[in-house]
């Protein structure tokens, strides 16, 4: 029986070799591009001057999700807390963010703590390709199995 040659043996090893790395490459591609709309969100809060008020002094806080992607994203949901480990205080469907825009949110300075620390804010997203995400204002980006009560996070 006659197995082949070295070089033959080596051909064939080599070949295998590079059809999976050929095939990691690509695994690792499709998981970039699929985070690369996701990376261009971002989410955050400050004070901003009220334009319902005269006076120049009083501030509000609002969040902002800029979307500077290319496409639209949907938020279907924007957390609102005092803390990243308080439970959220306010809970706003946000809807559709258009391709470079920013949304924005006034929120009641009554709800927030005295201490004038800014809220910390988070987001659940669908790209366009229906991929949902998580992000909160530090910049912590999850790709979750759903979104809704059941969200889970995924590991990718």
């Amino acid at each position: 029986m006659d197995f082949g040659s070295v070089a033959d043996w080596l051909a064939a090893i080599g070949t295998v070799g590079a059809l999976f790395v050929s095939l990691n490459l690509l695994r690792e591609d499709r998981r970039l591009r699929a985070r690369e709309q996701a990376t261009r969100i971002s989410v955050w809060t400050e004070w901003r001057r009220s334009p319902d008020h005269h006076d120049t002094s009083e501030r509000e806080y609002f969040a902002y999700i800029n979307n500077a992607s290319d496409a639209p994203i949907y938020v279907d949901l924007m957390q609102v807390h005092h803390t990243p480990d308080d439970p959220p205080d306010l809970l706003v469907e946000m809807g559709t963010v258009p391709a470079h825009d920013t949304a924005d949110y006034g929120l009641d300075v009554e709800d927030f703590r005295p201490d004038g620390l800014p809220p910390y804010v988070s987001i659940t997203f669908l790209d366009t390709n229906r991929v949902p995400w998580s992000l909160d204002s530090r910049a912590v980006l999850k790709r979750l199995k759903s979104i809704g009560g059941s969200a889970r996070q995924d590991r990718s």
